[in-house]
C-alpha cells in the first residue's frame, strides 16, 4: 500500500517540485493543460494497471516504461473497455532492489497525456511526433527532467514531423526538445 499511496499522492495531491504548480497533482495539471480524459466505462475513474510489461529487458536492456492502448476505448475483442494506462513494474518501478516512484510518476504523466489526446483525436490521425512530443512535454510540465537530447544529436537528420517506429528514441528526444522549446517561447497556457 505504500507504493499505491505514493503514486496516488503524486497523481492527486502534489506533482514534482519543478512542475508548473507543485501544489496540484499530475491528474489536475494534465487535465488543466491538455484537456479531459475519455470516460468510456462511465465510472469517471482513470484506471492504472501496474504490471511487468514483456519487453525482454533482461536480455536487451531496453524496456517499455508504460503505454496507453486506444483499443481500450472502443468495442473490440481485445479491448478492456475502460480508461486504462499500463505502467511497467520492472524496471520502471522496481530495479536493483529500489523502488522508483519518480520514474513511474513521470511515465504516468506521459501516458496520461496520450489518453487525453485520444479524447480529441480526429478521424484523420495526427502526426505521431505531435502526440509523443506533447507527452514528453507533459513530463516537463509535471516537474520531471526533459529527456536527454543525446540520441537525437547523434541522428539529427530526421524530418521534423517524421517518426521512426524501428528506432524511436531519437524521435522522443527530438519531440521533447521541440515541445519544451515551443512552450517556453509561447507559454504552457497555449497547449490546448
Amino acid at each position: 500500500t505504500e507504493i499505491a499511496d505514493s503514486l496516488s499522492y503524486r497523481l492527486e495531491s502534489a506533482s514534482h517540485s519543478g512542475s508548473v504548480d507543485p501544489s496540484k497533482g499530475i491528474m489536475s495539471l494534465n487535465t488543466e493543460y491538455f484537456g479531459s480524459i475519455p470516460d468510456i466505462d462511465g465510472d469517471g475513474i482513470l484506471d492504472i494497471l501496474l504490471l511487468d510489461i514483456e519487453d525482454n529487458f533482461s536480455e536487451t536492456g531496453g524496456f517499455v516504461a508504460g503505454f496507453f492502448d486506444p483499443v481500450d476505448l472502443i468495442e473490440h475483442e481485445f479491448s478492456n473497455q475502460r480508461d486504462l494506462l499500463y505502467i511497467d513494474l520492472y524496471p520502471t518501478l522496481f530495479y536493483r532492489g529500489e523502488t522508483n516512484i519518480k520514474r513511474a510518476a513521470s511515465t504516468i504523466a506521459h501516458e496520461f497525456q496520450h489518453i487525453i489526446h485520444a479524447n480529441y483525436e480526429t478521424p484523420e490521425r495526427q502526426y505521431t511526433f505531435i502526440n509523443e512530443g506533447l507527452s514528453e512535454y507533459a513530463e516537463v510540465l509535471n516537474g520531471f527532467s526533459p529527456r536527454s537530447p543525446a540520441s537525437y544529436y547523434q541522428q539529427p537528420n530526421r524530418a521534423l514531423f517524421s517518426w521512426d517506429y524501428t528506432d524511436p528514441i531519437p524521435d522522443y528526444a527530438r519531440g521533447s526538445l521541440f515541445f519544451t522549446y515551443l512552450f517556453e517561447q509561447i507559454g504552457s497556457d497555449k497547449i490546448k
